[in-house]
């Protein structure tokens, strides 16, 4: 129902009214009241939600609906289809699902900060304990975490493969963590195949062939004045070089480990991606 429509008929008024301010006047013509701001320039079925009124979207045949119509009129003369508001009630959600987590973390870290400190205690006491075993048995402690390393990295593959195996063929495990939006419940997380792909395979490949695509950099370092100065260079056949004969005290010596072309310059941005 529109403001224009339910203006010429006095029943339909009476009735419009009660969405309107306490200054309406019958004698307003529409265009003052909508001036105003004094009524809605139309009026759908509408939910609760939060304190807030969103349309109350359904589904008939397959087809969304407002107020069991598939179209409704804007105020404007304008007849839309009720498609046009899913997506102004997706973008409102995300906003709603956003406070409840905040709310929820702020109320999760005034009920357990106490557990925080504890934990920052404990931690700093392990910590001190790991300095102070490899202060005397670095050697063991290194080959132990390398261990410890590998054996962790090897379960969570294997752990997130079943994972991911065991949610084939179930229904809304193809959902995607975009078209699941923000949740406030973690474990929904879980549900998803997506979710378990952090350690496919493919992924492992491209993380180990990035890995391996630097490269060690060697450049000229000498005392005197020399013209190939920060040049590089190949410490293997530096000897025997142009660059060794013209500058006699210079040597090939290891900068840094990685690239200098624009492919190794934003190599980590890769990683991250990946």
């Amino acid at each position: 129902m529109t403001l224009l429509k339910a203006y010429s008929n006095p029943k339909d008024f009476a009735y419009y009214k009660n969405f309107c301010k306490e200054e309406l006047s019958s004698s307003m013509p529409v265009q003052e009241i909508l001036k105003l701001g004094l009524c809605p320039a139309v009026l759908l079925p509408s939910k609760a939600i939060t304190r807030r009124c969103f349309p109350a979207l359904g589904l008939k045949g397959g087809v969304v609906t407002v107020g069991n119509q598939t179209t409704f009129d804007d105020g404007r003369g304008n007849s839309l289809s009720a498609n046009d508001l899913v997506n102004g009630v997706k973008n409102a959600t995300v906003v709603m699902e956003a406070r409840q987590v905040v709310m929820k973390v702020f109320e999760d870290f005034t009920q357990s900060w106490y557990w925080i400190l504890i934990g920052l205690v404990i931690a700093m006491a392990v910590s001190l304990l790991f300095i102070f075993l490899m202060r005397f048995l670095a050697g063991i402690m290194v080959w132990i975490i390398i261990a410890l390393v590998i054996l962790v990295i090897g379960y969570g593959i294997f752990h997130c493969y079943m994972e991911y195996a065991s949610l084939k063929g179930q229904p809304g495990a193809n959902v995607t963590i975009q078209e699941l939006g923000l949740q406030t419940d973690p474990t929904i997380y879980l549900q998803i195949r997506q979710t378990w792909l952090a350690f496919r395979m493919s992924r492992i490949l491209v993380a180990v062939f990035l890995s391996t695509s630097n490269q060690a950099i060697y450049k000229v370092f000498n005392e005197s004045e020399c013209t190939y100065s920060r040049n590089n260079c190949d410490p293997a056949n530096y000897s025997t070089s142009l660059m060794k004969q013209q500058c006699r005290d210079s040597e090939c010596l290891f900068a840094f480990y990685g690239g200098e072309t624009v492919y190794h310059k934003y190599l980590i941005a890769l990683q991250f991606y990946n």
